[in-house]
């Protein structure tokens, strides 16, 4: 019979752990959803919908709001581009696609190189999101699992503690990024450190070293700083617990740092070039934070609520701050059951002296960054804390809410009755205190959770009535979890544990933690569909035909400046670190060009005289793209008077009356709102006498309303060739009209061209300026000037004084002589990080190459022979040719300290295998 019960116990006990593990795994497949098994992609590409030249091809692709635009323009395209290469048979350690060149593969900004980002290399790159993810959420598993089976925690709570970090605020709304991928790996280097505070052995190093070797291939420090600090504080109280000895502290805190060491020394190979680059390129001084770089306090609401502060969807405009950063989730059960943890005392008593730790670093974590002032100040006092925001602690906040979660509820499904707790402290005043202390801790959250929730929610603008019932039910339900969790837990602390309703209790648990953490990926992972990634449209087809080696510029994000890496096609601006000198020459062309430090794209507002910037002459940039609804440069005829309006069926036509001349646009006039169920799309015709058809552009938009701005490419038309213009509509349910004369033809403005050097060379999807005046990317200079005070280089180069033929040399000491006049051919045989300059001159001078390379590991060879390279127009550079005749000129990129960075890893490698055989060979001798 007791064998019977012993297996009967043993049967319950597995099938809990699988309904623990199993709402692990439904979480996973629900939130990925389709992306698990390829029929859609992870990547927020139907995002390409919200600019041009997308939303013309993707019409039917809902428009989103662009929080994720990173993602797509920034990490996969540069990781695509790194990847690619790779696969080619070449490590692309620059990318001369983006910014006039920035550094690639030797760093690790991507995050290609995390372990985590092995996905990537394998699977083709629609796929590579998702997988990511899973091996995100399967690193997670295990090192919470090695981690709380080190604390004593139950293993029914390893994979619920698995799920409560994986769906963290931080760990959802970062997904995609680099940061989630070096924030998984904080619970391996958690377990790791306490081994290391623990044990105390000098080959206990090396978990640490490895685990934090991954975290720093991520490509994201600020994580790895905070977890850094978290885990130092974590070992000294760890070892001072277990031990009480002062030498035993020394000795662990020597083993981590060790680790510690040991990581940097295994990830020199991308640390070193980092280090370097920061040093040299990134202007850390623009991340400086104070005592109020803090998120908004009401942010704490959403830790309960998820999207009480609007989430991720544009409701929330009443948010304080962007809705990535603020965005804190926890869930109300996984909050209980980490208050379990401080609130309820275990029946057997285990290693859960961690408690004390956890929660305290806890709240001080939640008081950098909800409340900030003095505490934050102090410690932005700290290497590297001044430069991070401190939102993004949230990472550490959601794995010790996770680690106590699971130190709860292992108390809960074997407490100390509450009777039990009675009885002691009847007899005992020590006792006494302690439990009405933590009853008034209890009670304390519980109304400190419903007073932070009502503020926030009071702030919601409440504007329709949907979208009050909408919140208003997911706050009941938000309350409803709270009673479940409140009766779970009262009614375990007043029972002892028995298996079937421990069972019981378990997959209640895991309902309550598993359904809100789905509904949270609900709102904030979407999948895309497959013909969205990164699909190639008319404008792309356009550029990589007729751009070569010159660049293009973007307007009002059109292009979505950074995916030009994904595309291969060279940008002028984009998603990237831009060196200072770069800057300079773009807020030169557009004092509105750089939003942010890293992101520049043109603004629509300055564009008629941003266009013709002697600047972008200079730096090679061919052609401009703009979206199509943007006004047309040029000067505008007006049109006589309207005095009708014709509404036009999908398919239906209407013409403009007979035209002459040259143009480079029409503006059509529609009174009211011209639109339909799902957009319309304009069709435009430009006709001859004789009916054929001159030109014709095709554009779909949303809706249209007064001005229907229309590209036409026709500035070289003869001024004597007769034209009209038909406009066909296409469209569901279509609304509006169009203005008409008395005749009935459409009322038309012309925009006619200027002597501006420009000409439109593409239109439909979006609108595409050639710049007849722009000089090649790689040209001759027969004569050269020097300025050294970089300010008046701006202003010289912005002045368009100097002429096509001269180079505007930084330093005087660079000055080489020259035959002004003298020509030569220059052809380039361009690579990623090698550029061949075959010169033919007929006199001495300079080849300019308008790249970014103001920069360290650019080199140069004339003829086999190391040169100097000149710095030259403020952020390019130029070699000197001496003499007339034929030449090859080499341009090298090499990270600056990729080599040594590489050697300082292999070493570590080979020191750490020596050490493990020589172990080995003496515990076998000794054995």
């Amino acid at each position: 019979m007791k064998a019977v019960s012993t297996r009967r116990r043993s049967a319950i006990t597995l099938i809990t752990e699988v309904v623990a593990w199993g709402a692990l795994v439904v979480f996973t497949v629900l939130s990925l959803g389709s992306s698990l098994i390829g029929t859609s992609t992870f990547l927020r590409t139907d995002m390409f919908a919200n600019w041009a030249p997308w939303t013309s091809t993707l019409e039917d692709s809902p428009l989103q709001l662009p929080f994720w635009g990173d993602t797509v323009d920034s990490g996969a395209s540069q990781t695509m581009l790194l990847t690619e290469s790779a696969h080619d048979g070449v490590l692309a350690e620059w990318n001369p696609y983006v910014a006039g060149g920035a550094e690639l593969g030797g760093l690790p900004n991507s995050g290609a190189y995390s372990p985590l980002s092995a996905p990537w290399w394998i699977l083709p790159s629609e796929f590579a999101p998702a997988a990511v993810k899973v091996l995100e959420i399967a690193v997670i598993a295990v090192g919470m699992s090695l981690l709380l089976r080190r604390l004593g925690a139950k293993r029914v709570t390893w994979p619920l503690a698995a799920l409560a970090y994986a769906s963290s605020g931080f760990m959802i709304a970062w997904t995609n990024w680099p940061q989630t991928r070096v924030a998984a790996l904080v619970p391996l280097l958690f377990w790791a450190l306490d081994r290391a505070a623990v044990r105390r052995r000098a080959r206990d190093a090396v978990p640490v070293a490895a685990a934090l070797a991954g975290m720093l291939l991520g490509g994201f420090p600020a994580v790895v700083a905070y977890a850094l600090y978290a885990g130092g504080a974590y070992v000294l109280v760890r070892a001072a617990a277990t031990s009480g000895r002062v030498k035993a502290v020394l000795r662990a805190s020597i083993v981590a740092l060790a680790g510690v060491v040991g990581g940097v020394l295994l990830s020199a190979w991308q640390i070193v070039p980092f280090a370097i680059n920061a040093a040299n390129v990134i202007d850390f001084g623009v991340r400086e934070q104070t005592g109020d770089s803090h998120s908004a306090f009401w942010n704490l609401a959403s830790a309960f609520v998820p999207d009480i502060n609007g989430g991720p969807d544009g409701v929330g405009i009443w948010r304080q701050g962007h809705p990535i950063e603020a965005f804190s989730y926890a869930g109300i059960a996984v909050v209980g059951l980490a208050a379990c943890a401080v609130v309820i005392r275990a029946r057997r008593r285990s290693r859960v002296s961690a408690v004390g730790f956890f929660a305290t670093a806890l709240a001080i974590c939640v008081v950098l960054t909800y409340v900030g002032g003095f505490a934050l100040e102090l410690a932005q006092e700290l290497p590297i804390m001044s430069t991070n925001s401190i939102g993004r602690l949230r990472s550490i906040i959601g794995f010790f809410v996770a680690v106590l979660a699971a130190l709860g509820m292992s108390k809960l499904l074997d407490p100390v009755p509450l009777k039990v707790e009675w009885r002691l402290a009847r007899a005992s005043r020590t006792h006494l205190i302690g439990l009405v202390l933590r009853i008034v801790f209890a009670i304390a959250l519980a109304v400190g959770t419903v007073v932070i929730v009502r503020e926030a929610y009071d702030q919601v603008p409440l504007d329709d009535r949907f979208a009050m019932l909408r919140h208003q039910a997911r706050w009941i339900a938000a309350g409803a979890l709270v009673v479940i969790a409140l009766v779970i837990g009262a009614y375990l602390w007043t029972r002892r544990a028995q298996p079937v309703r421990v069972l019981v209790t378990v997959a209640a648990l895991a309902v309550v933690t598993t359904v809100p953490a789905v509904g949270v990926t609900d709102l904030w992972w979407k999948t895309s569909r497959l013909d969205t990634f990164f699909v190639v449209t008319d404008t792309h087809e356009f550029l990589a035909d007729e751009l070569g080696g010159s660049r293009y510029a973007t307007v009002n994000n059109a292009m979505m400046p950074g995916s030009s890496s994904a595309y291969r096609l060279r940008a002028v601006d984009g998603h990237a670190f831009h060196t200072t000198q770069w800057r300079d020459l773009l807020l030169a062309v557009d004092p509105d060009m750089m939003p942010t430090p890293t992101y520049s794209s043109m603004n629509g507002d300055n564009l008629p005289e941003s266009i013709t910037s002697p600047v972008l002459d200079r730096l090679a940039v061919e052609y401009v793209v703009a979206p199509p609804g943007l006004p047309v440069i040029g000067s505008t005829e007006t049109p006589g008077p309207a005095t009708g309006t014709v509404a036009l069926a999908s398919g239906e036509s209407a013409s403009t009356a007979v035209g002459t001349g040259p143009l480079r646009g029409l503006v059509l006039t529609a009174p009211e709102q011209l639109g339909g169920a799902n957009g319309i799309r304009l069709n435009v015709d430009l006709l001859a006498a004789d009916g054929s058809t001159i030109t014709s552009t095709s554009t779909w938009m949303p809706h249209a309303q007064n001005e229907v701005r229309i590209a036409v490419m026709g500035d070289d038309l003869d001024a004597s060739t007769q034209w009209t213009a038909r406009v066909t509509v296409e469209g569901d349910d279509l609304r509006g009209a169009f203005a008409t004369a008395d005749d009935g033809t459409l009322t038309a403005a012309i925009v006619r061209p200027e002597a501006d050097g420009l000409r439109i060379a593409h239109t439909g999807d979006s609108t595409v300026y050639e710049r007849t005046t722009a000089l090649d990317r790689v040209r001759w200079a027969s004569d050269s000037i020097v300025e050294e005070d970089s300010d008046r280089q701006v202003e010289m180069l912005a002045s368009g004084e100097i002429g096509d033929d001269t180079v505007l040399l930084d330093d005087a000491a660079d000055e080489q002589p020259t035959e002004p006049g003298s020509s030569a051919t220059v052809v380039e045989t361009d690579g990623d990080d090698r550029m061949q300059l075959q010169v033919d001159a007929d006199g001495p001078g300079w080849v300019v190459v308008a790249d970014s390379l103001d920069r360290p590991g650019w080199s140069a060879t004339l003829d086999g022979e190391p040169v100097e390279l000149a710095g030259a127009e403020h952020a390019a550079a130029a070699v000197h040719v001496d003499e007339a005749g034929q030449h090859e000129i080499v341009l090298e990129y090499r990270t600056p300290g990729l080599t040594a960075g590489i050697a300082v890893t292999a070493l570590t490698l080979l020191g750490l295998l020596a050490w493990g055989i020589v172990g080995f060979v003496v515990r076998r001798r000794r054995s």
